[in-house]
């Protein structure tokens, strides 16, 4: 007799699989912006093995610690061939960003060529195209997501720090981000 509780599987309802490799380098409690930056400089020095690697510890940690669904938010096609037959069930979701008509996420969506997608076809995973946040799409991309296959689930980031509510209060180092680029969020 086990005096427990028995749970069949675990689901991972929102995993970034692919940034598995930022487990322990970026400093906590700097905030969305300073997330932002230090994302940055720590993507541009982690090498495609070392990113693959990470990914695979993390997929194999979450299989053996029972969980057996994860809703996978992706950005890039590196990590997508680790899914094939790992125990672990996914739903990708293939993340787009874009705030000018110009920015690639737009046109490859205009074409449906994105390469995430692309591949997941290619591999037989389930995905389906999602904005990343309302401050990270335009409007053009938004609607052109939304069109893309009405029956598919999203996931949208959401208010998930202070920093967002500042954004849109016209405030803050976000804010103060856009303006810089010459980036309107209205």
């Amino acid at each position: 007799f086990f005096n427990g509780i028995i749970v069949p599987s675990w689901t991972n309802a929102h995993c970034h699989l692919e940034l598995s490799y930022l487990y322990g380098s970026i400093a906590q409690n700097q905030g969305l912006d300073g997330f932002i930056r230090n994302l940055d400089s720590v993507r541009d020095n982690t090498c495609t093995v070392d990113r693959i690697a990470a990914a695979s510890f993390r997929q194999a940690q979450m299989f053996a610690e029972g969980t057996s669904l994860v809703a996978d938010i992706c950005n890039d096609t590196y990590g997508l061939s680790l899914k094939c037959g790992s125990g672990v069930e996914y739903h990708n979701f293939v993340e787009l960003f874009g705030l000018r008509d110009s920015d690639s996420a737009v046109n490859k969506i205009c074409r449906k060529g994105d390469s995430v997608a692309e591949l997941c076809v290619d591999l037989g995973l389930e995905y389906s195209l999602t904005p990343h946040s309302a401050y990270s799409v335009s409007d053009r991309l938004m609607s052109q997501i939304a069109r893309s296959d009405e029956n598919m689930p999203v996931s949208v980031h959401f208010m998930e720090d202070p920093a967002e509510l500042e954004l849109f209060e016209s405030r803050g180092a976000l804010y103060e981000r856009y303006q810089s680029a010459g980036l309107n969020v209205d």
